[in-house]
């Protein structure tokens, strides 16, 4: 199902079992950075935002397994492995870690984000600043509710499809095994500018496919970035690879 948009030839693809795990961290005007423990007025601020968005937000309870799999250290380091970890609970690979330091004053938010290859990150750092009459936790709120806005602009940006932009594009993909083949599948079902594949052929070390695409080529890459995939230009041809393998 799609909602379709002003002007000719152009839909909006309904996003695909995306789900984005948000791990907010909290750095006090004093003291320690809190991820896990409370109070943490940042994470309730994401507990409380809801559902309706275009990306489903996960905010991890905090449970023994989330503490043993990410400290607040390794997220305001961006640590890969922890995220990628604590991703796996919810088979996704799409983690990002919302740091906010609350100034001494308590009047400005300033806020980073740190994401996993392809996850929806709307910006690196913004500062938001307290209104007339708000509190530190409705500002709060109002910097959550604006950051989930710029994830599903920046998730529907990729999504936007161009019917008069439609192409052909042949792509062979490197096997190391049948797990190469049945990921590269699968992802190639989330990648809405993938109209319709064919497999011209496929051997134990390779398959190569031909792609029915929609949208500019920026476009296309991008898409597939977001599904976990790479595309890199070969003599005349793609290389395709799942994201993480090592050929």
């Amino acid at each position: 199902m799609r909602k379709l948009l002003q002007g000719a030839g152009i839909a909006y693809a309904e996003p695909r079992n995306r789900v984005l795990v948000v791990v907010p961290v909290f750095k006090p005007a004093a003291g320690r950075a809190v991820l896990w423990d409370d109070p943490n007025p940042w994470r309730a601020a994401w507990q409380g935002l809801g559902s309706g968005g275009l990306v489903p937000v996960v905010v991890p309870s905090g449970d023994l397994t989330d503490i043993q799999t990410m400290t607040p250290e390794q997220a305001q380091a961006g640590n890969p492995d922890a995220m990628q970890a604590l991703g796996a609970r919810w088979r996704t690979s799409d983690v990002l870690v919302a740091v906010a330091g609350l100034s001494p004053n308590g009047k400005t938010l300033d806020v980073s984000l740190l994401g996993t290859q392809g996850a929806p990150k709307p910006f690196d750092s913004i500062a938001y600043q307290l209104n007339d009459g708000e509190t530190p936790e409705a500002m709060m709120l109002r910097a959550v509710r604006d950051i989930d806005r710029g994830i599903d602009t920046v998730f529907k940006q990729p999504n936007l499809l161009q019917f008069d932009r439609t192409g052909t594009l042949s792509a062979m993909v490197p096997l190391s095994g049948i797990e190469d083949w049945l990921a590269v599948r699968e992802r190639l079902g989330r990648v809405a500018q993938v109209r319709r594949w064919e497999l011209v052929s496929l051997s134990k070390t390779e398959a190569a496919l031909l792609l029915h695409t929609v949208g500019d080529q920026e476009q296309i890459n991008a898409a597939m970035a977001n599904a976990g995939l790479r595309l890199d230009m070969g003599e005349g041809f793609w290389i395709m690879r799942p994201q993480g393998t090592r050929k």
